[in-house]
């Protein structure tokens, strides 16, 4: 049963090639897989310049740019342009990922829901002390009103005296 299968494998080899090479023809040539990167392209480029990451707008440019020396193909250059600026736009937010071990990210998760109990227990504390907090800081709050009430009275004869001033001036224009 085994040689059987190889020589069927064998004998099947010798027209892969040519099967993919008019795929890969076909695929390279093929004008609505132009016009989906074209409009994926334009896409990408107004979210990219959207959300202001201009960076990724340059690189994206100068990929496209670069790729075009070595491939006059506009599907190529597409493809490889939104692919390489996707990888470069998302391993920088890897950058501090690649030296963490697992075991680290499992310690993590425990401490925060440690964290998250604490912080319920302090929040239930909080509201205890609020209401009398809030009873002390509304007299405090009391006090600097009538004393702001008190220094705008006293600042009425000024205001008064000011406006006269002004009435006076105003006849030597």
């Amino acid at each position: 049963m085994f040689p059987k299968f190889m020589n069927k494998v064998k004998s099947l080899l010798p027209s892969l090639p040519s099967i993919s090479k008019n795929t890969s023809n076909s695929i390279l040539h093929n004008r609505v897989l132009l016009y989906a990167l074209l409009a994926i392209a334009l896409i990408d480029v107004l979210y990219l310049l959207n959300t202001r990451d201009f960076t990724s707008v340059i690189v994206f440019i100068l990929v496209a740019v670069l790729t075009t020396f070595f491939s006059k193909n506009m599907i190529i250059v597409l493809f490889v342009a939104i692919c390489i600026t996707y990888m470069l736009k998302h391993t920088k937010s890897l950058e501090g990922l690649e030296d963490m071990e697992e075991g680290e990210d499992e310690e993590i998760e425990i401490n925060e829901d440690e964290n998250f109990e604490e912080k319920e227990k302090e929040k239930e504390g909080e509201i205890e002390v609020s209401t009398e907090q809030m009873t002390g800081e509304m007299k405090e709050f009391m006090e600097v009103q009538d004393k702001i009430i008190k220094r705008m009275s006293e600042l009425e004869p000024l205001m008064q005296r000011a406006e006269g001033f002004i009435e006076k001036f105003e006849k030597y224009k």
